[in-house]
């Protein structure tokens, strides 16, 4: 049986589904699901990795928490592997070593999610 990948937008919706926010047309259910945001994620992530049923560059926002394709949005920071003068020509007054732990490994869907998420957090 051939399986195919949700795309993003249903993956957004099953998200949103998972979270109680969204049913599909033409179903009602008794015990909707209300997951938190990793909840539902965590949902989605073993869909990805196991089952292959979901498209694995779908990521969610560590700012805003949306889902979005890393293939064609977004960015996502390996500090570990990255060369440093990336960083500090975007943020040339940051702390280096701040902004390197704030970023690793972290997924943003935009630049402006990105800058608030290290605003919040008192990096820049």
């Amino acid at each position: 049986m051939d399986i195919k990948e949700l795309n993003l937008e249903q993956a957004k919706e099953l998200y949103e589904f998972l979270q109680g926010k969204f049913m599909p047309e033409g179903y009602e259910l008794k015990n909707i699901p209300k997951l938190n945001q990793e909840e539902a994620f965590t949902i989605i992530y073993i869909l990805q990795t196991h089952f292959r049923v979901v498209k694995d560059t779908i990521e969610p926002c560590d700012n805003c928490g949306e889902l979005f394709d890393t293939d064609s949005d977004g960015e996502y920071h390996d500090c570990d592997s990255c060369e440093d003068e990336w960083c500090k020509k975007r943020y040339p007054l940051a702390d280096f070593e701040e902004l390197k732990k704030a970023l690793n490994y972290k997924f943003f869907c935009n630049e402006c999610c990105e800058m608030n998420y290290l605003a919040e957090n008192g990096v820049i």
